[in-house]
């Protein structure tokens, strides 16, 4: 299993470790949402600053619930423009990915909201780490 995200130098042992409930025995089948590894300069302060229309940012709230209420399975098999996804190379970014994620990643998901925000991030299993919220359309090029 790849797990994406550089682990931090802890000093634990096992019992520690045992209290936990592996991702494979999660419950969930739905999407859970995770803003740790955000990059700083496509964070909620990219949103929430004047330039950012109200509902813009009423968009992003919701879209981000209605996904965590449906099964991922319906989110994979929805329509980008929907509660679907599309995929995009990193290297169409015009940011690289934050430092605290591993250089494995190739590809992103990026969810529409608000007509033209964008939602960028990766799966690793039912976790959807958001790495940029794009409110202006800013970091990747979106044809003419």
């Amino acid at each position: 299993m790849s797990r994406h995200i550089k682990e931090p130098e802890y000093n634990y042992d096992s019992q520690f470790e045992s209290n936990f409930v592996s991702s494979e025995g999660c419950l969930s089948k739905n999407t859970i949402f995770c803003f740790k590894h955000i990059d700083k300069d496509y964070d909620a302060d990219k949103l929430c600053n004047k330039k950012t229309e109200n509902n813009l940012k009423k968009a992003f709230i919701k879209k981000i619930q209605q996904i965590s209420k449906i099964e991922i399975a319906l989110v994979q098999s929805n329509d980008r423009t929907g509660f679907g996804y599309e995929l995009l190379n990193t290297n169409q970014l015009k940011k690289d990915i934050p430092n605290s994620v591993t250089q494995d990643i190739e590809k992103v998901h990026v969810f529409r909201f608000g007509g033209k925000g964008r939602i960028v991030g990766y799966y690793n299993e039912n976790i959807f780490h958001i790495l940029f919220i794009d409110p202006h359309l800013e970091l990747y090029n979106h044809g003419s």
